[in-house]
């Protein structure tokens, strides 16, 4: 069974920030008071408008999607994520931005995300394994069905 998984983590201020200028960003709720926007289809083609670079070793992060991160975090400190597993295989990638500036960048590692949440400020909760499962990234298993509980699918 696989994972697939892009978007950014971090409060609802700063993650608002984006719905409210971006038609498709859904700001969703993880655990213990974070959020997240999975990048869908639709939300990286709006922010791209055919024009996004593709950064080296990255599956979708583009100049276009790193300039919103970057702009976002003027708001409040803000992570971007992927992580692509199938069989057991895979990795993650992941930025932290906070004031416009890059506070950590792991690409193609085993705890990018662990990383990034760390730095966020979350915790992992008494009994939970890590970060990723403290704060409910592994509810879904792909993007589609994390915008699909939002429509209520």
């Amino acid at each position: 069974m696989g994972y697939t998984y892009q978007g950014f983590i971090g409060s609802a201020d700063v993650l608002n920030a984006a719905a409210e200028r971006l038609r498709h960003a859904r700001v969703l709720e993880l655990t213990g008071g974070w959020f997240t926007v999975p990048l869908g289809e639709k939300l990286e083609d709006e922010i791209n408008a055919g024009e996004g670079g593709l950064i080296e070793l990255w599956d979708i992060l583009t100049d276009r999607i790193e300039a919103l991160g970057i702009e976002l975090s003027q708001k409040g400190r803000i992570a971007y994520v992927e992580a692509d597993y199938f069989g057991g295989w895979g990795d993650q990638s992941c930025i932290v931005w906070e004031s416009g500036s890059e506070l950590l960048r792991e690409v193609r590692t085993a705890k990018a995300i662990n990383h990034a949440l760390k730095r966020l400020g979350v915790a992992a909760a008494e009994g939970e394994v890590d970060e990723f499962d403290t704060v409910g990234l592994g509810r879904h298993r792909r993007v589609e069905s994390w915008l699909a509980e939002e429509r209520g699918w």
